[in-house]
């Protein structure tokens, strides 16, 4: 064989592992689903009629205030704590602040299982099958890492 069929061979071959290379990035994409906001799946799944979404947006708004009114204190504590280093910081004072901190992240969590019993009494009685079958979902819903930072105040 020559150096000149061999190329030739070589040349085909890269054209082909390209064309088929291209198809699969252009013509052969798996289907993705449409990602959705957790209030639109939740409206969905438990089947909640007009009036139910609109006492469901309420309570979202509601909560949606406490907690970035909690967030808000939290980011004011932090940098207190962390703003203080720079001189003498009193202990009993830098321990105030860390347990305020900390009382604050358990507020929060109150306030996400209040949030989530509200819903719970907006269901009607023949929903609260479909409320039992989101309670599975929330922890991958809104406590994943790619939850994070999808309800900040627009």
């Amino acid at each position: 064989m020559s150096k000149l069929f061999l190329n030739r061979i070589l040349i085909i071959s890269l054209f082909l592992s390209n064309g088929v290379l291209l198809y699969m990035i252009f013509w052969n994409k798996p289907e993705h689903p449409e990602p959705r906001l957790p209030k639109e799946l939740i409206i969905k799944t438990l089947h909640f009629d007009k009036n139910q979404v609109h006492a469901y947006n309420q309570s979202i708004e509601g909560h949606k205030n406490l907690i970035h009114r909690n967030q808000d204190e939290q980011l004011r504590l932090r940098k207190a704590l962390y703003t203080s280093l720079g001189g003498s910081p009193d202990s009993v004072y830098l321990d105030s602040i860390r347990t305020r901190i900390i009382e604050l992240y358990d507020e929060i969590e109150q306030k996400h299982l209040q949030h989530f019993l509200e819903i719970k009494e907006i269901c009607h009685e023949n929903q609260l099958t479909y409320y039992r079958d989101f309670t599975k979902m929330i922890p991958t819903l809104f406590f994943s890492p790619t939850h994070r930072g999808n309800n900040k105040p627009k």
